[in-house]
């Protein structure tokens, strides 16, 4: 395998992943930490992932910001079909509440991911949407293991 460039905005002690290959069963055979950039990646990708598997839809655009001991996921493009439908026949206050209920449904899971790739215990965690335009945004707040308070980003796009 070769060596990745490491970022020094979070040292090991601070949100980190890991990358590498697989075992037979597959799982995931860590052998060294994703950060920075690649670590916001690997959270985007999480979360879009985990709202296609509860809404039968991801958002198509995904960027998360990494604090000393937070995590802002801003999603774009997050309706579904009947969704928007619902939108414009005026029940916006429907859609937040179902999106709400959704988020319940997701957060343990959402959770479970966060702690895996960052190897914190998440220990807030907030949710909410906005109708025009179509935007969310989950914020994770870590437990002990603070680094040094700069931040970074990483897209996904889908």
């Amino acid at each position: 395998m070769t060596e990745r460039p490491r970022n020094e905005l979070f040292p090991s002690a601070g949100p980190s992943a890991f990358y590498g290959q697989k075992d037979n069963e597959g799982e995931a055979l860590l052998e060294q930490r994703l950060t920075g950039g690649q670590l916001a990646t690997a959270i985007s990708n999480a979360v879009v992932r985990r709202m296609a598997e509860v809404s039968g839809r991801g958002p198509s655009r995904a960027r998360t910001t990494l604090g000393a001991d937070t995590i802002f996921v801003v999603v774009e493009d997050t309706l579904t079909r009947a969704e928007r439908e619902l939108v414009r026949i005026g029940d916006q206050e429907l859609v937040l509440r179902l999106r709400e209920s959704l988020q319940r449904a997701m957060h343990e899971s959402l959770d479970n991911d966060i702690e895996r790739l960052t190897g914190r215990p998440v220990i807030g965690f907030m949710s909410t949407n906005n109708i025009d335009p179509d935007l969310a945004v989950e914020v994770f707040v870590l437990g002990p293991g603070a680094t040094n308070g700069r931040t970074t980003s990483g897209d996904s796009a889908a």
